[in-house]
């Protein structure tokens, strides 16, 4: 994501065209291209992770910034530690789906609307093992691996992590010293 909006912002800020392959879309990049448009930009996803980039950020605009995915993984992840439900409400759309399907596995039923979520705690469904996988989006975040980790830290369960974005990056041990990923 990082090598993606750094590109975007040096092509637009030197007011340079380009064509970014193998772009991340997650939903924040997106709302950044939006953004970028709305001031003046023309930033056009061309299907198969490509940007093609131009134009100058010229016009003043307002635009409200959506809750990010890791932030909504952070109180879902409370809900479970916690053992407590909340509701997540929001101003722009977010695709919460990549989120919602790994924590369900940890016993989080979720109800959406457009402008929130609502998430409760159901112990009794809980799977007792599973796997984690994070992936370039629409898959589950590489960032939110951690939070997976904390709500199932004292579960008793067995899960299997395994991160396709950046191997390695998350490598936890048990207390009997197996390795977990």
């Amino acid at each position: 994501m990082g090598a993606t909006l750094q590109a975007i912002i040096f092509l637009t800020s030197s007011n340079r065209n380009g064509i970014i392959n193998n772009a991340a879309i997650e939903p924040e990049i997106m709302d950044v291209i939006d953004f970028l448009n709305k001031s003046g930009c023309e930033i056009i996803l061309l299907g198969d992770r490509s940007l093609s980039i131009g134009g100058y950020p010229g016009e003043s605009v307002a635009h409200v910034v959506p809750t990010d995915r890791i932030h909504i993984a952070t109180i879902m992840a409370y809900s479970i530690i916690s053992n407590t439900s909340s509701v997540i409400e929001w101003k722009s759309p977010i695709d919460v789906s990549c989120l919602t399907n790994t924590f369900s596995e940890l016993g989080i039923s979720t109800t959406s609307e457009a402008d929130k979520i609502s998430v409760s705690v159901d112990s009794a469904s809980r799977e007792n093992k599973f796997d984690v996988v994070a992936d370039v989006y629409p898959g589950f975040p590489t960032d939110a691996i951690p939070l997976v980790v904390a709500a199932t830290i004292k579960s008793g369960r067995q899960v299997r992590f395994y991160d396709k974005v950046f191997r390695g990056r998350n490598i936890y041990k048990s207390s009997s010293n197996s390795v977990r990923k």
